[in-house]
């Protein structure tokens, strides 16, 4: 059996931890875009306009589940599209900054300009934020180191050969 490529294993866990990885960016997305699509319809139905930082917040939310989406793909080399890994972990650290700086250290009475949203379910919203930034930095980070893997494949028979001489 020494012919058996024992890295098998190690891809398919590193395989696994993407696609899980992933889902857990497209899910996050989905409750963030909930969680600030109700100060949106808020806005809504007492007839005003809705304020563009949470517009900002809802864009984000869709760009990052469809994008999370079409990299679970198995046929999408995502490792690939690192740079719009890296796109993506700005705006969210963008929306954590903007929402952090609105939300965190706020007690419950205080009231302003937001005082038809609940604080709480906000607070919380900033720190889902915060996971989504850290994951899609995690994705950033591996989608870089596996590109420059991938740009050293050699040849299976000789190994001399580079596979991906760009």
């Amino acid at each position: 059996m020494g012919w058996v490529n024992r890295n098998v294993d190690g891809v398919l866990i590193m395989a696994v931890l993407r696609y899980v990885c992933r889902v857990f960016q497209f899910v996050l997305a989905i409750v963030v875009a909930g969680l600030y699509g109700i100060r949106i319809n808020v806005e809504r139905v007492s007839h005003q306009h809705p304020s563009p930082l949470w517009l900002f917040a809802e864009v984000v939310a869709g760009l990052s589940a469809f994008t999370s989406l079409i990299y679970m793909i198995p046929s999408v080399r995502s490792f690939l599209f690192f740079l719009w890994d890296a796109v993506l972990f700005m705006l969210w650290v963008t929306v954590f900054g903007i929402f952090g700086k609105i939300y965190i250290g706020r007690s419950m009475a205080e009231k302003d300009r937001y005082q038809d949203t609940d604080t709480r379910r906000m607070q919380r919203a900033v720190w889902i934020d915060l996971a989504n930034m850290v994951l899609w930095l995690m994705t950033f980070i591996g989608g870089v180191l596996r590109f420059c893997l991938y740009k050293r494949e050699r040849s299976l028979h000789t190994g001399r050969a580079l596979l991906h001489p760009w």
